[in-house]
C-alpha cells in the first residue's frame, strides 16, 4: 500500500480491487504465525521425543559452547 491508504487503512475488504491485496496480507500474516510460532513448537516436541541421554549429550554439548 503506498500513499493515503497505507496511512488510513481502517478496513480492509476482501473483494473487488482490495482482494489480491487481501489475499496477500492473509498469506503474509500466516507465514509470520508458522515462522514465530508453529514451527519453534514443533521443533520443541520433537526434541522432547529424545531420549534422556540424547538430552544430556545435547545439554552437555550446548554447555561447552564459548568456553
Amino acid at each position: 500500500m503506498t500513499g493515503n491508504k497505507a496511512l488510513h487503512g481502517y478496513e480492509i475488504a476482501a473483494d473487488g480491487d482490495n482482494a489480491a491485496s487481501f489475499d496477500s496480507l492473509v498469506e503474509l500474516i500466516d507465514f509470520v504465525v508458522k515462522d514465530q510460532i508453529t514451527k519453534p513448537k514443533e521443533i520443541a516436541a520433537l526434541f522432547q521425543k529424545l531420549p534422556d541421554a540424547e538430552h544430556a549429550k545435547i545439554q552437555k554439548r550446548d554447555n561447552g559452547k564459548g568456553n
